[in-house]
């Protein structure tokens, strides 16, 4: 009963963000504005209801049963899915009404096929991967586009983080909670419900004041560089607070079929589509930079000014490092190849591209597939690496390849020189030999489960149906990109087979059962490894961790501020 109250307590963070999108979409529904389909505020009713129900259940039932306040490692983790599955369900609901996948001609699917695009959909905005299926975002009113959005952001501060932090009257442990959404079990320990509080206050005030000047940045560019004026003025605040949603949350849905900045022909010409302002491009790349950071760095930046903790800090510098290094070798690639015309649109596009993969964004301003293989290689890296731990950012992050990098060394001079060295710092961290081979274990069972999911993929989906109704097979390239794509919640492929579910691309083709795996390595990416692994963690395992608690911190991908 525990899992089950905590679960529906915590869709107090869809009320909120289905409030939001009713605002919007009865502003959309006031203006009428010819440009686009009719709003249908009645759908984000439904969702809204549904989380406020869900919601006022799980506080009555708490009442009802007051003396059950401990929570486990495991009964965390148990409740983290309960809280995704409910979550998902409500989501998928609202975008099977909405005519899901194409409510132009809801004819050409069956019911099966809409719950499963429904729940692709939901499941991959929820984990901030953004890949989508929808042939046109384009089609649909300005509320359900929001909603798209604002799951990239709630699922990027994290459903459970926001809901124990806001509702003061939720009696079971944060701390369990906490650290189960943000991949446990080792966590950050908190010596009070009141400090576990004030970590998740600090965590939603850094997240939300970045959003803001993201927001109020690309109104700005909007406004003022945008290549085709925007017609109306509210149109610039809904792409950009969209935008940031999206960018914040490291997701990668956009309002525009072209994404952010995907060319399009306009009067026999090809443009820049989406956005339209290289400058806002230069923004949201940088905010993508930020969003893959620890936001514990930023918290510390802004509201301590505490720059030298900053600057000292292994990750990011090796993050930094590792993107600039990217960054210039795509760049010269390019440039060598002719592909752009000059550098400073060169290094724009390459800039973007390695901060939308890196940060498992997925936004897209160029179809990177179609760029030289080597350049297509340096951008593969990235998708096998990821942001920094206590970012929004999915992968397994630059700490674990740290972590790995050290560890191995260890390793090998242990056995040249006849040591016995079982412990090294990184990053003021002590990791012995438990924490250490936990953290290369979990690496391992990530690439496995990588490379499961293209077998299965390929399996389950030996045929894909091309939007035309086109048949073709699903080859290997297809398979495996979009697996680590998924897994990584990155979005787009990094290199197209006979799918094209690329930056200029989607996952329409894919069977249902082939979505539905994806759906599954993407939750995996997003909860992580380890707190799959503590769904079937035995009392002794669980007595195990809380004994290692208090002594050692490690690995963790908590995207809390214990400061």
């Amino acid at each position: 009963m525990k899992k089950i109250i905590i679960a529906m307590q915590a869709q107090l963070s869809l009320v909120i963000g289905f409030g939001i999108c009713l605002f919007v979409s009865y502003f959309y529904f006031f203006i009428n504005d010819p440009r686009f389909p009719q709003e249908r505020p009645e759908l984000l009713w439904v969702g809204f209801l549904l989380s406020l129900a869900f919601f006022l259940i799980g506080n009555k039932l708490s009442k009802k049963y007051p003396n059950e306040t401990k929570v486990d490692l495991k009964e965390g983790a148990q409740a983290v899915l309960l809280i995704w599955v409910l979550a998902i369900f409500t989501s998928a609901l609202v975008f099977v009404l909405s005519g899901f996948p194409d409510p132009l001609h809801p004819e050409n699917f069956s019911i099966f096929r809409k719950i499963t695009d429904a729940i692709f959909e939901s499941v991959s905005g929820y984990t901030t991967a953004g890949g989508s299926i929808l042939p046109s975002v384009e089609t649909f009113p300005r509320g359900i586009l929001m909603w798209r959005s604002m799951t990239h952001w709630l699922g990027g501060v994290g459903m459970a983080l926001l809901a124990v932090t806001i509702w003061r009257h939720f009696r079971f442990k944060r701390e369990t909670i906490m650290n189960s959404e943000a991949e446990g079990p080792n966590y950050v320990h908190y010596d009070s419900e009141k400090e576990a509080i004030t970590a998740g206050v600090y965590f939603l005030k850094t997240y939300g004041l970045i959003t803001l000047i993201l927001v109020i940045l690309l109104i700005i560019s909007g406004l003022l560089f945008r290549t085709a004026p925007y017609e109306q003025w509210y149109d610039v605040g809904f792409d950009s607070f969209n935008h940031a949603l999206s960018v914040m949350g490291t997701g990668g849905f956009s309002t525009y079929d072209s994404s952010a900045g995907l060319p399009i022909t306009e009067l026999g010409k090809s443009v820049i589509g989406g956005l339209r302002s290289p400058v806002s491009e230069w923004i949201i790349a940088t905010f993508m930079f930020i969003a893959g950071g620890n936001f514990s760095l930023w918290f510390l930046v802004l509201y301590k000014r505490e720059w030298s903790e900053v600057i000292k800090n292994k990750e990011l510098r090796i993050y930094t490092i590792f993107v600039l290094l990217i960054t210039l070798g795509i760049t010269v690639i390019l440039m060598e190849n002719n592909v752009y015309s000059s550098v400073a649109d060169a290094l724009r596009y390459a800039f973007f591209n390695v901060t939308t993969i890196i940060s498992t964004t997925g936004l897209a301003t160029s179809d990177f597939t179609q760029w030289p293989g080597a350049a297509e290689g340096l951008l593969f890296i990235c998708y096998l690496v990821g942001g920094m731990v206590g970012s929004t950012a999915g992968g397994l992050k630059m700490l674990r390849f740290g972590i790995l990098y050290k560890y191995v060394i260890m390793k090998i001079q242990n056995l040249i020189y006849g040591r016995h060295k079982t412990r090294f710092l990184f990053d003021g961290v002590l990791y012995d030999e438990n924490a250490a081979s936990l953290i290369v274990t979990n690496i391992v069972l990530y690439y496995m489960i990588f490379l499961g999911g293209a077998v299965l993929i390929m399996v389950a989906s030996p045929i894909g149906t091309l939007i035309d109704g086109t048949k073709t097979t699903v080859d290997f390239t297809s398979a495996i990109t979009s697996s680590i794509a998924n897994l990584g919640n990155i979005g787009p492929m990094a290199s197209i087979g006979n799918i094209n579910a690329g930056p200029a691309g989607n996952y329409f083709a894919f069977s249902e059962v082939a979505k539905i795996i994806m759906s599954v390595l993407m939750m995996i990416g997003r909860i992580g490894v380890i707190t799959v692994l503590t769904l079937f963690i035995t009392n002794k395992g669980i007595a195990s961790v809380k004994d290692s608690v208090e002594e050692q911190r490690f690995d963790s991908d908590e995207p809390l501020l214990h400061v």
